[in-house]
C-alpha cells in the first residue's frame, strides 16, 4: 500500500502547532489532509480533507474549493 508521502504529499506546519499533508496538483489546485479537528497530520478518529484553489492573492494554498470529512471508524452496513 502506498502512503501519503509516496504519493507525493508533504507535511507543512500550518500555523500554532498545526500541520496537514499537502499536495499541489498539476493544476495549481492544493489538496490539505489533517485530522477532523485540522491540527494533526497524524490522526486514527478522523480525516478532514481540503481542495484549495491555489490562488496567489490569498496566504498558504488560496481559497478553500471544497472539503469533506471521513470517519475512519464508522462502520459501514449494507
Amino acid at each position: 500500500m502506498k502512503t501519503l508521502k509516496d504519493q507525493g504529499f508533504y507535511v507543512e506546519w500550518t500555523g500554532g502547532n498545526c500541520s496537514a499533508w499537502v499536495k499541489k496538483l498539476p493544476t495549481g489546485q492544493y489538496i490539505v489532509i489533517t485530522c477532523g479537528s485540522g491540527c494533526d497530520h497524524n490522526f486514527d478518529k478522523d480525516i478532514l480533507i481540503g481542495i484549495y484553489d491555489g490562488s496567489e492573492d490569498e496566504l498558504m494554498w488560496g481559497n478553500m474549493i471544497d472539503s469533506f470529512e471521513i470517519d475512519l471508524q464508522k462502520e459501514e452496513v449494507e
